[in-house]
């Protein structure tokens, strides 16, 4: 795992959780936490761009180990598309 304290690029995908938000951000656009999943394997990429996580630099670690275990899910479906760079801003 790769950790950054600035922002991803401009041409990544950014999933990003924030502190006490049950949404998570899929490249601007808010879906519950429970809907995560359905919501990310619907979008359509015509390019498949890089995918990587950003996290509220002011969450618990309780709350951003939450998180890690949400994304876990990825690995249900044997497909983990999401690059080991997180970002914490």
């Amino acid at each position: 795992m790769n950790y950054y304290l600035r922002k991803p690029k401009k041409n990544d995908f950014v999933i990003a959780f924030k502190k006490g938000s049950d949404k998570v951000s899929l490249n601007g656009r808010f879906v519950k936490r429970s809907d995560l999943l359905q919501e990310f394997f619907s979008i359509q990429f015509i390019i498949k761009p890089r995918f990587v996580v950003q996290f509220d630099k002011n969450m618990s670690y309780g709350e951003y180990i939450q998180n890690k275990i949400l994304l876990r899910k990825f690995d249900l479906y044997n497909v983990n598309p999401i690059s080991p760079n997180e970002f914490v801003n």
